[in-house]
């Protein structure tokens, strides 16, 4: 994803693998890495306003029914983004359907009704996994590692 432009370091040179994603800074990456088509697009949120960096990004995002917000009219793009919600978005931005399957977690019951398909869609295809306790836990928020992880898996894959 670097040698690609899609995703960088921090200005020491270091990429921080274990550091968290915000809900902005994914929706950069996906725009980017499955280029969608940025323009003059309008976004609704009441908190992202056009002098946002990743104004563009959001709005193409949102226009093309890829991210949804989180409540009450927000994005909430500071927020960090869960393993759920990076799920459904990387369903979305492929056009795949969300469906279940056998695929059981031992916390299963903590996944969101809206993302139960998309996490076991994406863990059927061998995008996504859980950990070696059989968990996947759903509101971890996801780390730099975890994200550029499933979007190369999405890039490599055929569907």
């Amino acid at each position: 994803l670097a040698d690609k432009g899609i995703i960088s370091g921090y200005s020491d040179g270091t990429f921080r693998p274990n550091e968290n994603v915000t809900r902005e800074e994914f929706v950069k990456l996906v725009v980017e890495a499955f280029k969608i088509p940025v323009g003059s697009y309008e976004v609704t949120f009441s908190d992202v306003d056009k002098t946002r960096w990743s104004y563009e990004c959001i709005s193409a995002a949102a226009s093309g029914g890829i991210i949804g917000g989180t409540g009450n009219g927000k994005f909430s793009p500071e927020d960090f983004i869960t393993r759920e919600d990076m799920a459904v978005i990387i369903i979305k931005v492929k056009g795949l359907s969300a469906e279940g399957n056998n695929q059981t977690f031992a916390d299963e019951g903590d996944i969101s009704a809206y993302a139960t398909g998309a996490v076991h869609s994406l863990a059927r295809r061998g995008i996504i996994n859980g950990f070696g306790d059989a968990t996947f836990r759903p509101k971890e928020f996801a780390t730099r590692s975890q994200a550029a992880k499933i979007i190369c898996a999405m890039l490599d894959a055929r569907y």
